[in-house]
């Protein structure tokens, strides 16, 4: 899966000068339909180490109306997220109708982490894959475009992004031994993050996979693929089945089938409530 996604796509300097108008305006106008309708967005950034990830949401945040999105860091879950489902965290942040929410470190997350690192088995990790999809399903009914874009590296260009970082005396600081441990791991990483792809790639949420090396392609190609999916998304519009639409008949209201004279005495009442 993850090969196809290292043939050194590349676009020059010029190409990406023409596109970049088009490509802010479209976005825009996307933004501007999606804002009136009944859907929202959940953008899911992930993929390797060094990937550009925060320098492309840097970017779409300055090309689109800030108004309209919230970008949300999520990190290792807090004392009070650990005591509650692992999807509440998330379920907090999720945008209401016409508005983008953008996460870095999704629900993918620390269940791949965890798996490389030998902290769960493989049985529950695919416990929480069909979890994970089950949730995005249901998201997908509630009328959320759940965009899920993985920036992938090669283990050769992910060595030398993070030495070119650290080589940089201004950029430095943003390469941690953290990413140095993760490295390590490349083929684990691999291995189980193409797992999790592949076990989640479903026809309502695709995976995007974008080759990273360049940052003018990666930029390119991930604001076409919001552009087309937003779209793509509103004229196909379906309103999802709501309860509201079909009243229950008359006569046949739950409240109103209540014996509402059903009572106790006194004595009988003091007995049960002893016991």
């Amino acid at each position: 899966m993850f090969e196809a996604a290292e043939v050194g796509n590349k676009l020059k300097k010029s190409e990406y000068k023409e596109l970049e108008p088009r490509l802010r305006v479209e976005l825009l106008k996307a933004q501007e339909r999606l804002a009136t309708s009944k859907i929202s967005v959940v953008l899911l950034i992930s993929g390797a180490e060094g990937a550009g990830k925060g320098r492309l949401v840097n970017t779409l945040m300055s090309w689109m109306d800030a108004r309209g999105i919230e970008v949300h860091a999520m990190w290792q879950p807090t004392d009070e997220e650990k005591q509650r489902p692992g999807m509440w965290r998330f379920w907090r942040f999720l945008p209401s109708f016409g508005q983008v929410a953008v996460f870095f470190g999704s629900w993918y997350t620390n269940p791949i982490i965890n798996r490389v690192f030998g902290k769960i088995t493989e049985e529950h990790f695919d416990h929480l894959l069909h979890e994970i999809k089950s949730f995005e399903n249901m998201l997908y009914k509630e009328n959320m475009i759940v965009i899920k874009l993985w920036m992938h590296l090669s283990k050769q260009k992910q060595k030398e992004r993070l030495e070119n970082l650290e080589s940089d005396p201004e950029k430095r600081w943003r390469v941690t031994p953290l990413d140095w441990k993760f490295f390590k791991k490349y083929r684990e990483f691999h291995l189980s993050s193409e797992h999790a792809l592949r076990n989640t790639n479903t026809a309502e949420n695709p995976w995007h996979i974008i080759e990273s090396s360049d940052k003018r392609y990666r930029t390119v190609t991930a604001a076409q693929i919001i552009i087309d999916t937003i779209n793509h998304r509103i004229d196909n519009y379906s309103p999802a089945e709501n309860i509201a639409d079909h009243p229950e008949p008359p006569g046949h209201n739950i409240i109103n089938q209540l014996d509402l004279t059903l009572a106790i005495e006194k004595d009988k009442y003091e007995k049960k409530i002893e016991k």
